[in-house]
Formats: structure tokens, C-alpha cells, sequence
């Protein structure tokens, strides 16, 4: 089977998809060497120098990488071309910005077209001879001739859509289609539930695949290596309570810093400080108006932004770690905080409760006591910290990127099977298009196809 995956998000900082994709490919290359993989980056001429396509040549030796340029010069969508409009389209850098342009000369001048049979246009140098595309990354990519699988990781673009307003207009149309594609690959149960409810999305066309901690988290023994990545922070040896993740409203750390604020008050010689580690993000004023309300500068320490190969040190360090977000698509930082053996305090919304399960104590977000509770709880007792560190290793086993690869895979097959054998609505809708519509839009696309190729790199 031929599949194609859209790994533009490898032009990215590495975070949450990056991650995703990146241990899925690999995945493939070490358990399934009889798919025929491509890995597809759409963008600009030039974005990718010979360092960036020398790192993904090493990282994935037996995976194609195919680049589908999106700088076309589209001079030959001529006057003929237009049927009798009064100017050329002009040349632009971007396919994308020369479909709206297009769409919107011929929508004037044309009521017969509709957006859709435009759209179409922007598949023309896209288009592959895959058994399956993988969509990772809000649909790129236009949907493919035969079968196309589509993650969607969390509806927070959705729920959350005054306070993402970037991120919704990115992945509206992964939600617009989530209903065209053939299957579609949720995160988490409580993601696939989500689906279901909001965006109405059939059950069995949907698969739960659990993503895991990458390798490099596990128990550290060399307390001096420990003690050095935190001197290089500045965290000394004072005792800590730990927070992983970009700092947003959803994330819900004002609330945390209430309960410190309440263990500190509570408990004469509290010793512990408290550090937050993520850059900033989605309305993080809030957190540091309480910090100041508060007056906590002293015992709570912000490090922006930290090293990936200097979490799991970071996580060892830890006597306890909180996860206190309202809302996860999955919630990676808790299972990772597990894999190294760190007891673990978390939120019981959303899929929190899927990853922790009763590997950690688990509280409600919106209670400020009740995080206290749990965070005191860890903290007083060395029996349950040595029962949730077990059992945080043995759950976190539980969780592998083989087992994620085996059933995308799975996801796969299914897709492959439903395109040869389920008459899709996107289908139905294309098959009742005019004759002039189908014409018009078979000249235009054959035209382009003859000038322009999908292109292979082969250095």
C-alpha cells in the first residue's frame, strides 16, 4: 500500500504535532517495512536547504520525501483559459492566494461555478498516486482521488474559538471535512467524543489511537547530572513542585497558584517552591496578575521555554508534578512525568483521566482546595509517593508509539477499504456537477498538469 503523509509541520518548532508525526514515521520505518511511505512537504520553492533535507534523509532513510511546490507561476491561466474574462490572472507566489483570486474572478463572472468545482484546481500539483493520504496538519493538503485519513487532535480551536481565533481559522477546514474524509483519527476517547457531539462525525469512522512519551523519558539515577541541568536553570537545591506546558488560560496554572498560595498559608516551614516551565501563550496575563496579587515572586520561579533534551531531568527532579488543565486533547506532560517516575497530581477533565488513570491523584480543576488536597497528599506521604511512582512506570508502559503506529495502520486499511466500496457525499457532489462545470474545470486542470509535475527530490 502506497501512502502519502503530509509532514509539513516538520518545518515547525518541535511541540505537539511535530512530536506526533515524527514517532509515527519512525514507527513505520522499524515495524512496517512493506508500506510504501512518502513523506509530503507542501510549501514555498526553497523552504527546505540541504541541512533540513540531510536531518529528515537520516532520520527516515527508507522514507521518500516528495515537495509539492506551491510557488507555480500561473501565467497560463489566460483569457482563453477564463472564457472571455477582461485580464490575466496574475502571477502569484502562493497556489493557495491564486485559487481565492481565481475563484473570486470567476464567481463574478461566472455564477455558474461553484467554490468547490474551483477548489478542485488546487489539487493539480498536489495530486499522487497514493493508496491513502494522511492528513496531520489542518488539511494542507486538498483530499485525495482515492482514500484520505485525517487526525484531529482536540476541538479547543472550537470550544475555545474566542480565545484561538488563529488556531480555528487554521483547522476549521480539517472540521469542515471531517465528514468527507474516509476515516478520521482522534487522539483520545473524550477527543473522539467530541467529534461525535460537535461536529457530528459517525462513531465507526473513527479511530482512537493514545499517543506515548517519547524514549528519552525514563528515571534518572545520576543525581549529580540532575542537580546540574537545574543549576543551569538556576533551581538550586530547593524542593519543587513541578508544571509542564505552555502557559494558557485552558491550562488553568492562576488556579494552581492559588492552591500554593493555600499550602503556603496552611503549612508552617513549607518548603517547597514551585516552577513553571512552557512559553508563554493564549492569554497568560492572568497568571501573572495572580502571581503578583499574590505577592508568590519568591517562591515561584517561570523558566519560558525549556530545552526538550532537559525535561526528563527537569521531571526527576520533581517531588510531584500537577497538571491542573481544564481541557487536553490527549495530555502528554502527565504520561511523561510518569515515565520518569514522578508522582503525578492531575486535572480530571477532558482525556486527563484516559492517560493518568489510577496512576495519579486526580482532582477537580475548578477547586482550588481540591488541588491543594492533592498536592499536600503527595507531599506528606513517602508511601504514596512510592506507590503512584510504580504504578506511574507500569502505566506509562502501557503507552508506546508501536502500538499508536499499529493501529493508524489499522486506520489505514480501513480508509483503503471504504474508498473502493462507500460512495462518499464529496463524490456524489462531484458527480452531479454540470457538464460545462466538469469541461470548464478538466481544460483548466489538464493545461496546468501538462506545464507543471508533481516534482521528487533526489539528491
Amino acid at each position: 500500500m502506497k501512502i502519502g503523509v503530509d509532514a509539513s509541520v516538520f518545518r515547525e518548532t518541535p511541540t505537539g504535532i511535530y512530536n506526533y508525526v515524527d514517532n509515527l514515521v519512525c514507527s513505520f520505518e522499524n515495524d512496517y517495512p512493506r508500506y510504501d511511505i512518502s513523506l509530503v512537504l507542501y510549501g514555498p520553492r526553497g523552504a527546505e536547504d540541504r541541512d533540513f533535507l540531510r536531518d529528515l534523509r537520516h532520520r527516515f532513510p527508507r522514507t521518500k520525501l516528495v515537495n509539492a511546490w506551491d510557488g507555480l507561476p500561473l501565467t497560463v491561466l489566460h483569457r482563453q483559459a477564463l472564457h472571455g474574462a477582461t485580464r490575466d490572472v496574475p502571477v502569484v507566489r502562493s497556489i493557495d492566494a491564486a485559487i481565492v483570486r481565481l475563484w473570486k474572478t470567476l464567481h463574478t463572472r461566472h455564477a455558474y461555478l461553484t467554490r468547490r468545482s474551483v477548489e478542485a484546481l488546487a489539487a493539480f500539483g498536489r495530486r499522487a498516486d497514493y493508496d491513502v493520504f494522511h492528513h496531520t496538519f489542518g488539511l494542507t493538503f486538498p483530499l485525495q482521488p482515492k482514500a484520505n485519513v485525517l487526525t484531529i487532535y482536540d476541538l479547543i480551536p472550537r470550544l475555545f474559538a474566542d480565545r484561538y481565533p488563529g488556531a480555528l481559522e487554521w483547522f476549521s477546514e480539517s472540521f469542515e471535512a471531517a465528514n468527507d474524509v474516509d476515516v478520521v483519527v482522534a487522539i483520545s476517547e473524550n477527543t473522539k467524543q467530541d467529534l461525535m457531539e460537535h461536529l457530528k462525525v459517525p462513531a465507526d469512522r473513527i479511530h482512537v489511537t493514545h499517543l506515548a512519551a517519547h524514549e528519552q523519558y525514563r528515571p534518572i539515577s545520576d543525581g549529580d547530572a540532575i542537580r546540574s541541568v537545574l543549576a543551569r536553570y538556576g533551581i538550586g537545591d530547593r524542593p519543587y513542585i513541578l508544571t509542564l506546558g505552555t502557559l494558557e488560560h485552558r491550562r488553568n496554572i492562576h488556579r494552581l497558584l492559588e492552591a500554593f498560595y493555600l499550602l503556603k498559608q496552611e503549612g508552617r516551614g513549607f518548603e517547597h517552591q514551585l516552577i513553571l516551565a512552557g512559553a508563554r501563550g493564549e492569554a497568560s496575563e492572568i497568571i501573572f496578575e495572580t502571581l503578583a496579587r499574590l505577592k508568590l515572586e519568591g517562591d515561584v520561579t517561570w523558566l519560558g521555554h525549556v530545552r526538550f533534551a532537559d525535561l526528563p531531568f527537569l521531571l526527576n527532579g520533581a517531588d510531584v508534578f500537577v497538571y491542573p488543565s481544564l481541557y487536553e486533547g490527549f495530555g502528554l506532560p502527565p504520561l511523561e512525568a510518569m515515565a520518569c517516575g514522578t508522582p503525578v497530581a492531575s486535572s480530571c477533565a477532558s482525556s486527563l483521566p484516559e492517560v493518568v488513570g489510577d496512576a495519579g491523584l486526580l482532582f477537580d480543576p475548578e477547586d482550588v482546595s481540591d488541588i491543594a488536597r492533592a498536592i499536600q497528599s503527595v507531599l506528606r506521604s513517602d508511601e504514596l509517593k512510592r506507590t503512584l511512582r510504580q504504578k506511574g512506570l507500569t502505566r506509562a508502559k502501557q503507552f508506546t508509539w508501536k502500538r499508536t503506529a499499529e493501529l493508524t495502520i489499522q486506520a489505514y486499511e480501513e480508509a483503503r477499504a471504504r474508498s473502493i466500496e462507500d460512495k462518499r457525499p464529496k463524490r456524489a457532489r462531484r458527480q452531479r456537477r454540470t457538464a460545462i462545470q466538469r469541461a470548464f474545470v478538466a481544460e483548466l486542470i489538464g493545461k496546468l498538469e501538462s506545464k507543471y509535475l508533481h516534482r521528487s527530490f533526489s539528491h
